[in-house]
């Protein structure tokens, strides 16, 4: 019922409106908060499409970081599965993603295994993603990353040298995160 219902609201639209923005939210962010920052991001970007999110279990607690870390890994494959059934299930004709902070230590690793599913790349209808500083060890995303580029039309890797979350993340991992030190 869930695809049929994006489904009927992709063919509803003009065909140059046929995407999809994916947000996946970071650490310390409820259920609910990733649905209003993903209808706010959707409102002010002025989405052409259909605005969705990925959420997945974090705490949406400051105390919940380690929990959250291994939260995340475990969705891996579910990031995956919901990415490719909107590219197969679903009229859209492509696929926006912005992932925020540990949110993409689930989409580089759920990248690597829709790499390792798709026969062709046009299969997966991947346009941009736009990575918003990444908690993800640095060395970790240098090598994982080459997906993207296999995957996407293109790909931003947006990074700050001020960010405190990613700095107290390095601490705690005692290694650079890719959203901290330019890569």
């Amino acid at each position: 019922m869930f695809w049929a219902n994006i489904d009927r609201a992709l063919q509803e639209r003009e065909p140059k409106e046929r995407s999809a923005l994916v947000f996946i939210h970071g650490f310390n962010v409820s259920f609910e908060d990733a649905a209003l920052r993903a209808a706010q991001i959707g409102f002010d970007l002025q989405v052409p499409g259909i605005m969705a999110f990925y959420s997945w279990a974090s705490k949406g607690r400051l105390t919940g970081y380690i929990q959250d870390g291994n939260t995340i890994l475990s969705s891996e494959s579910y990031i995956a599965e919901f990415l490719l059934k909107l590219a197969r299930q679903t009229n859209v004709d492509m696929i926006n993603i912005i992932a925020h902070s540990m949110g993409n230590r689930g989409l580089l690793r759920a990248m690597q295994q829709i790499l390792s599913q798709v026969e062709d790349k046009s299969e997966t209808k991947f346009n941009q993603i736009f990575l918003a500083a990444p908690d993800v060890d640095s060395n970790l995303f240098r090598n994982l990353a080459k997906a993207y580029n296999q995957l996407a039309q293109k790909t931003t890797l947006y990074v700050s040298a001020k960010d405190k979350a990613l700095a107290t993340s390095g601490i705690i991992y005692d290694s650079d995160r890719a959203g901290y030190n330019p890569p």
